[in-house]
């Protein structure tokens, strides 16, 4: 795998969501941008986690930045307690 390729938990620092991460999904799909899979297992999560290049999440957060991002991010880490 393309060590340039990394998770939205690895980008952001913390857990994205699912809401969050269907939204870089959407938007990776309409820009026909190579992803790659990797499967997790820990305490907090199990399953697969999509991987972007990190140049796509450089511009998918510069065109991104909303009110709302944090919003989103402050009510996953507050489920995920």
């Amino acid at each position: 795998m393309d060590k340039n390729f990394i998770s939205l938990f690895d980008y952001l620092g913390k857990p994205a969501g699912p809401e969050l991460g269907k939204r870089v999904s959407e938007y990776a799909i309409s820009k026909k941008t190579p992803y790659s899979i990797r499967p997790i297992s820990n305490p907090k999560y199990q399953g697969n986690v999509m991987l972007y290049p990190r140049e796509f999440l450089d511009e998918f957060f510069r065109l991104e930045i909303e009110p709302d991002l944090d919003e989103l991010l402050y009510k996953e880490e507050k489920n995920n307690k």
